[in-house]
């Protein structure tokens, strides 16, 4: 996956992509790991629903079926210590070309704007409608 990660290296903010078939992630920068408090190789034998926690993992799905939207979608990751963190991305659907297989895959790639590890209150939840 050299062509990805040469992308990558050029991403300051926490990115990787994945393969939209079998949800693999295929390639990563130091940013997400470290974010993830993973290695990259460990990150690179993982699927995105292994970092989701498990009552989102059906809206994944949903979301995986779907196209990218416009705009940053926020989220929740589970870090490899269980912490859960309250992120905003964007992604967008390609078409990667791996010319060790001559094959095309279809991939997204995900990048994360912010990230912290408590949730933003809303008014609504503060002060009522």
């Amino acid at each position: 996956m050299d062509n990805l990660d040469d992308l990558l290296r050029l991403v300051t903010s926490p990115a990787y992509f994945f393969d939209r078939d079998s949800h693999q992630i295929i390639a990563c920068n130091q940013q997400f790991a470290n974010l993830m408090e993973y290695e990259i190789k460990d990150l690179l034998t993982m699927s995105v629903e292994q970092l989701r926690p498990p009552e989102e993992i059906p809206l994944l799905a949903r979301a995986l079926a779907a196209s990218p939207p416009e705009g940053a979608v926020e989220w929740r990751y589970r870090t490899r210590s269980g912490t859960i963190l309250f992120v905003q991305l964007i992604y967008r659907n390609s078409i990667y070309i791996d010319k060790a297989s001559d094959l095309n895959r279809e991939v997204r790639m995900v990048v994360i704007s912010k990230w912290d590890t408590t949730p933003v209150k809303s008014a609504e939840a503060l002060f009522g409608s």
